[in-house]
């Protein structure tokens, strides 16, 4: 940030007890010899190592002593550390150096700073910290204020960084204590080891910052099962097929008219009324098309993050820490099946990939009596191909309107689905 001081030194002052408030750092000046006949003093601010902030004060030549009072817009730093530099200058030439340091306390804090006459030893020694008190203030009595409110620089550089337990931007506010956290932090309760701090997002979504992630699978033990071209084609059962005049019940005639098999549609069109004989024959069943596994269903999928770093307590009440804010607040340990915390109680198993070895095969069964069994039999049609409306032999056939027939059935088709997917990296997460 940007100070300027603008008082310069002048007659006497009030003692220190009167001017060191809470909240400030408070340094004795004294300039030795040529150091006191500046016209200008540069003063350098640095707060714990950062970036220094520098203003420029007039001086009246032969002043040898004075205050100042250093003020934190953005929130007093207790526990930081203050680095003060002081040169004189009298006609632009430097004339005088000093420097000293103090940690600051919780409340104001004190400091004593000598110019010394530039190339003097003594220009380089830091005065050690001093407390509040009388002693201070006496030894000050006499001294005139340089400026007050000199305007010292944050060492987040005014940026709160919501996960180090540091009022970056001496705010005096931590963390998720920062209104400027809200976004991207929140308290959430403490969880002990193994569970992990983190975040689910949406499959479509991205892990929030200070977070690491990947898609996560849950479990689906179907598979997808198979997508099948598989049929089975019989041959080798006949049957013979005799006129029936009157129809039913009576003689037979022109025996032998027609026999029918597994392998094909005999064409019927011009002689209806119809008794089957028995079926005969060694039956056998041949495999046609294939099977294969369907394209993994769309898992459920989502998106879980963890915490990259440390949750820190920094804005939290107690048996609460500040993490990453996400979509769900959650924890999670590796492994299927974890009890979760009571403050998590929705849990679920996550995998992190799966294997695909599915397979899927066809077989064709023969029926247990052959030809000679219930699984056969010859159907009649509508139709010379053997397709459309069929009508189960029951007896004698007295229809005019059937035009084919053939024996059906016989075969068994099986279609065999092994080896479903095969889920790796289990995680329990357990989610407010």
């Amino acid at each position: 940030m940007t100070a300027t001081l603008a008082a310069t030194l002048a007659g006497g002052c009030s003692p220190l007890v009167e001017r060191c408030q809470a909240g400030t750092l408070v340094v004795l000046l004294s300039l030795a010899d040529s150091a006191a006949e500046a016209d200008e003093l540069t003063v350098d601010l640095s707060l714990d190592g950062g970036s220094a902030l520098q203003t420029v004060l007039s001086h009246v030549p032969g002043q040898a002593s004075g205050n100042v009072v250093v003020q934190f817009p953005r929130g007093y730093p207790s526990g930081s550390v203050v680095a003060v530099e002081v040169t004189a200058r009298t006609l632009g030439a430097v004339s005088g150096v000093g420097r000293a340091t103090a940690t600051l306390s919780a409340a104001c804090q004190t400091t004593t700073l000598a110019v010394a006459p530039a190339g003097d030893a003594a220009d380089l020694s830091a005065a050690d910290d001093l407390a509040d008190g009388a002693a201070v203030a006496a030894d000050l009595a006499s001294g005139a204020d340089l400026t007050s409110n000199p305007d010292l620089s944050c060492p987040g550089g005014g940026i709160e960084l919501c996960f180090n337990n540091v009022d970056d931007d001496c705010d005096g506010l931590a963390d998720c204590a920062d209104p400027d956290c809200a976004p991207v932090a929140v308290c959430v309760p403490v969880v002990a080891a193994p569970f992990a701090y983190g975040t689910q997002e949406p499959k479509t979504g991205a892990c929030p910052g200070n977070t690491s992630g990947a898609p996560v699978y849950l479990q689906d033990g179907t598979g997808g099962g198979c997508s099948s071209t598989c049929s089975c084609g019989g041959s080798g059962c006949t049957a013979p097929l005799t006129n029936v005049v009157p129809c039913p019940g009576g003689a037979l005639q022109q025996p032998g008219f027609a026999t029918v098999t597994q392998a094909g549609c005999v064409n019927i069109e011009n002689a209806n009324n119809f008794r089957v004989g028995s079926i005969t024959g060694t039956l056998a069943c041949t495999k046609n098309g294939a099977a294969a596994p369907v394209t993994p269903p769309a898992l459920t999928t989502t998106l879980a993050c963890t915490m990259t770093g440390t949750a820190t307590t920094g804005g939290c009440g107690s048996g609460q820490v500040c993490v990453a804010r996400g979509a769900k607040q959650c924890v999670s340990t590796a492994g299927a099946g974890a009890t979760c915390p009571s403050s998590y109680p929705t849990g679920a198993t996550w995998f992190s990939s799966y294997t695909d070895n599915r397979t899927c095969t066809c077989s064709c069964a023969t029926a247990a009596n052959g030809c000679t069994g219930a699984s056969v039999g010859v159907s009649f049609f509508d139709s010379k191909s053997c397709i459309g409306t069929a009508v189960p032999e029951a007896g004698d056939i007295c229809s005019n309107s059937l035009l084919g027939a053939k024996i059906v059935g016989g075969c068994t088709l099986s279609v065999t689905f092994a080896n479903p997917l095969v889920f790796n990296g289990a995680r329990t997460v357990c989610c407010q």
